[in-house]
Formats: structure tokens, sequence, C-alpha cells
């Protein structure tokens, strides 16, 4: 996916973020609302032309 012509944005309404990509100034996707932990997650994946991941899990034990 080419991300040229596009535009990305991120809504913040009521503590949850929504995720949308316009192209032409239309909406060619929308995401589900999230927290801000799982946004920026998926703001990295589609900056690199993947889809947002379905299904994140916290770690059980911090590592490092």
């Amino acid at each position: 996916m080419i991300l040229e012509n596009q535009e990305i944005r991120i809504e913040i309404k009521d503590g949850k973020y929504f995720l949308s990509r316009y192209e032409n100034g239309k909406v060619k996707e929308q995401y589900r609302p999230e927290t801000n932990e799982v946004i920026q997650v998926w703001i990295v994946s589609v900056l690199n032309g993947f889809q947002p991941p379905r299904n994140l899990l916290r770690l059980d034990k911090l590592t490092g």
C-alpha cells in the first residue's frame, strides 16, 4: 500500500482514540475506538502499510 496522497487522522473523544485513513478527502478505512496504548501500535502498523493487529496481549511479567 502506498501512503502518498493519503491522510491518517486520529480523533480523541471521551478518552478513546479513533483512527481513520483518508484518500482524496474521502474515508478509505475507519477502525474501532481504542486506548492510547493500542492506538500507538496501530499507527505504526498503518504507517508501515499493514493492517492494525487484531489482538494485542499484555505481558504477564515485565522484561528487561
